[in-house]
């Protein structure tokens, strides 16, 4: 008896949340990571649960929809870094549903979808930022599910999506734009398209009002922003890596798709403005920070899938397009999972460690700061919700002002070490991250 449609059924059946388990197994691992970009967001949750705006920087919000997540979670008694942290791996799987149905609409091909899944669930990114607390998980998993609502043909359901998202980044407008053009371009520039472009920036306006009028009458900037991440930026030649190989990948889908007879190849869909978002994201990345390429990498990742498997389907055949595309995952995997213990884990390390120090300090600290003393932080989002008090930036390349600075450093020119945390298990040998804290001489 051939077992192989029972074996093909189950994989199809309990594939999808055998990945999800795998990723969420792992990911977790790592929940006791939090970096910066975490503790702005709890900040920003702190002051608008508080009724005021009088504490934030710049008076900004920096992921709106992001921070009302975390204001409901204070409303409910949640812890707020649990409620966001937990957050941000539930929207990590939310994600990796998003780029399955994606890749199924792509390719027509579930086993395939399977596999791009897989490789999306172990990118080394994704593992640090599903734990992480930062609202980097909520943007991938909108944007995500505003592309696969756009390449299905429910355009309105994409637009609402990408309003969504942009309550969390403004660079998510480019779906909108994109899909404006799409729908402008396919129609020749009629008016019944230019009816349907302004049905669809009606959508997306009733969506991000609120949040304009709310900021207009708080004095806050309308503008959100996604905060920047730097620790991927220490696996940036893998990056570059994935990024080469997806595009080479689509390129020869491309190459293959006019000789191809029929099943699952781009048809007069959308697909564009998929091209166009993961150009976007990237560019994106290189003037706006690294936590674009984040976002960025699901859509080069199913760009060289689904150009993979429609080169293969007209090239090789049905028999050997699994084994082929297994393969390329399997490598594609390895290639992650060297990028993430080699430079994505150390750096997560590393911030722990810090992070412990710093709260040492910010421990230490309590009680001995008049209402007068002015503190710089090298981490100050995270120094000023423990504080609860104003706390600015400062790095090597900024002049100090401040009566005491929390810093990672041995000395400072003009000021004094008072306290320097012991280690712990944590961090076993010297300081607890090398934080210490100065104080004017």
């Amino acid at each position: 008896m051939d077992r192989r449609p029972q074996l093909l059924s189950l994989i199809l059946r309990y594939g999808l949340p055998l990945v999800v388990a795998i990723f969420y197994i792992t990911a977790a691992q790592g929940i006791s990571y939090t970096p910066p970009d975490a503790y702005a967001s709890l900040l920003d949750a702190k002051e608008l649960a508080s009724g005021s705006a009088a504490g934030l920087p710049d008076q900004s919000i920096s992921a709106p929809l992001w921070t009302l997540f975390i204001v409901l979670g204070r409303a409910l008694s949640l812890d707020p870094l649990m409620t966001a942290k937990i957050l941000s791996l539930v929207f990590s799987c939310f994600a990796l549903l998003a780029v399955f149905l994606l890749a199924v609409e792509l390719t027509s091909d579930r086993i395939l979808a399977l596999l791009v899944t897989l490789a999306a669930a172990l990118n080394p990114w994704l593992l640090q930022t599903g734990p992480s607390g930062t609202p980097v998980a909520i943007e991938i998993a909108l944007t995500l599910a505003a592309l696969f609502f756009v390449e299905r043909g429910d355009l309105a359901l994409g637009v609402l999506m990408s309003g969504l998202a942009t309550l969390i980044t403004w660079q998510a407008v480019g779906v909108l734009g994109f899909v404006a053009a799409a729908v402008w371009w396919r129609s020749g520039g009629t008016t019944h398209s230019l009816q349907k472009v302004f049905g669809l920036l009606s959508i997306y306006t009733a969506v991000i009002v609120p949040w304009c009028v709310f900021a207009a009458i708080h004095g806050l900037t309308i503008i959100p922003s996604l905060p920047h991440s730097t620790e991927m930026i220490r696996a940036l030649p893998v990056f570059l890596l994935l990024g080469v190989a997806a595009a080479g990948g689509a390129l020869l889908g491309i190459r293959a798709v006019p000789d191809a007879p029929g099943r699952g190849l781009p048809g007069p869909g959308y697909r564009i403005v998929l091209w166009a978002w993961a150009g976007w994201m990237i560019v994106s990345g290189l003037l706006w920070g690294g936590s674009f390429w984040i976002v960025a990498a699901p859509a080069c990742v199913l760009l060289g899938y689904e150009g993979l498997f429609h080169f293969l389907a007209v090239r090789v055949g049905d028999q050997r397009i699994y084994l082929v595309v297994t393969a390329v995952t399997a490598g594609i995997i390895l290639v992650q999972q060297l990028a993430f213990v080699s430079a994505i884990k150390p750096a997560m390390e590393e911030a722990i460690r810090r992070e412990e120090g710093t709260l040492m300090a910010v421990s230490w600290l309590k009680g001995r700061l008049s209402d007068s003393t002015r503190v710089q932080a090298e981490d100050p989002y995270r120094v000023s919700y423990f504080l609860d008090r104003p706390v600015a930036a400062w790095s090597p390349d900024d002049t100090l002002s401040a009566d005491v600075v929390v810093a990672a450093r041995d000395t400072l020119s003009g000021y004094v070490e008072v306290h320097r945390p012991v280690a712990s298990a944590v961090s076993p040998a010297g300081s607890a991250g090398g934080v210490a804290v100065f104080h004017r001489r």
